[in-house]
């Protein structure tokens, strides 16, 4: 089987879609798949050994909070070889109808055409941006095969904003490697008070400040403990700024960014491991990434993709209420050390469902179903999975084999 990963973006900056892009890549090879990263931009022509095609020059841009890449300039010249190279086209979604737009509607009759949705916000100039997208990418859509999405909360916003069918539910993923990491950290920590880590951009809609004002009230209840904030952003210097303020500076580290290899050191030496984000949020791979790396308790933000991820109240903070965020915190910190391992346990077994391993199965799955209903001249129609289903409704990751749909915008 012949998969090309479309993402109109770049794999040369962290972030949960290209970390989902280069963690299935890497497990399709596994498996004797031939895969092949269509991007937008690359500084590299190889990403850990897989081929890496540029296909457009990117205008760097900021929407909903983050910071990405868009076509501007698509080069014609790239695309005209790509018609039945492919047996599937995997498109990370929304995508722009400058390019990855062009790649699907240009792909030859046998290729099938599988989307993946990560996007979800209910912030007005986001959703308003959806539905002119969806006209847009009309034509392109309408060539898509299956559509899935990461969470409930991505497949609403597709559905509701895009008029989008999704077929399944299939998240995102992480590689937990062995040996268990929660059990090589019972040697006992090297910090001398307990350490809150967050890894992030630094952003209004990460929470890093409200996180900074809940945790003078952590310190004041558990003096030792510390807060390391990784990342960098636009709102280090006003972050500082009100660490500084809030007479915590002497517990607050800012250790600027990461790489990957670090960032894993840092939340495998955490205890907590907090990422309170606000809003913007379609799912949360941060969270799978803190419980793949260590023993750190994972405490998300109160928004509708971390709570998809972590299904428990207990482990949701808002620090826009940050005394009582602060509050939660002290708790966690204040148990001793055997009693936050359990609770990393327990949070680790109910994430293993996210192992790459097991999600690549069900993707690979949709292809060949996929693919087989294209060489069977069965296309999906969305009506008609509408009045199979009654609502339209996306099946659960267990199902995903027996979903058929088309993503489609509404009335077309």
């Amino acid at each position: 089987m012949r998969v090309g990963i479309l993402y109109d973006d770049t794999l040369d900056r962290y972030g949960g879609v290209a970390q989902y892009c280069l963690t299935l890549a890497r497990n399709l090879q596994a498996r004797g798949v031939e895969v092949e990263f269509l991007v937008g931009t690359s500084a590299e022509d190889r990403r850990e050994g897989i081929p890496v095609r540029q296909l457009a020059h990117n205008l760097p841009v900021r929407f909903n909070g983050n910071r990405f890449s868009t076509p501007v300039l698509v080069r014609s010249g790239s695309l005209s070889d790509l018609a039945g190279r492919h047996d599937v086209l995997h498109v990370q979604m929304p995508h722009s109808p400058a390019m990855a737009g062009r790649v699907i509607t240009a792909a030859g009759p046998q290729t099938a055409v599988v989307g993946t949705f990560h996007v979800a916000s209910d912030r007005g100039l986001v959703t308003a941006s959806a539905r002119i997208l969806a006209a847009l990418s009309r034509r392109s859509i309408a060539r898509i095969d299956r559509v899935l999405a990461v969470s409930e909360s991505a497949a609403s916003f597709a559905r509701d904003h895009m008029g989008l069918e999704v077929g399944a539910l299939v998240p995102n993923m992480i590689d937990f490697e062995d040996p268990d990491p929660i059990a090589d950290s019972c040697a006992g920590p090297d910090e001398p008070g307990p350490v809150i880590a967050f890894v992030g951009r630094l952003v209004p809609r990460k929470g890093v400040r409200g996180l900074l004002t809940a945790f003078a009230t952590t310190v004041a209840t558990v003096p030792s403990a510390r807060l390391v904030v990784a990342g960098d952003g636009p709102d280090r210097g006003s972050l500082l700024a009100h660490a500084s303020r809030l007479g915590i500076g002497a517990s607050v580290a800012f250790v600027g960014e990461l790489s990957e290899e670090e960032k894993k050191r840092l939340l495998g030496r955490a205890d907590i491991a907090c990422f309170p984000s606000l809003y913007g949020e379609s799912f949360g791979v941060v969270l799978l990434e803190a419980a793949a790396a260590g023993p750190a308790v994972i405490v998300g933000g109160d928004n509708p993709g971390h709570r998809s991820v972590l299904r428990d109240d207990r482990w949701l903070v808002d620090v826009r209420r940050p005394t009582s965020a602060g509050q939660r915190l002290a708790e966690i910190a204040a148990l001793d050390r055997g009693a936050r391992l359990t609770i990393a346990r327990e949070q680790r077994a109910g994430l293993r469902h996210y192992d790459a391993t097991l999600v690549t199965d069900t993707v690979l799955r949709v292809y060949e179903e996929v693919l087989e209903a294209r060489r069977r001249g069965a296309g999906s129609s969305p009506r008609r999975l509408r009045s199979q289903r009654g609502e339209g409704s996306p099946t659960p990751p267990g199902e995903a084999g027996d979903a058929r749909a088309s993503g489609s915008p509404g009335g077309s």
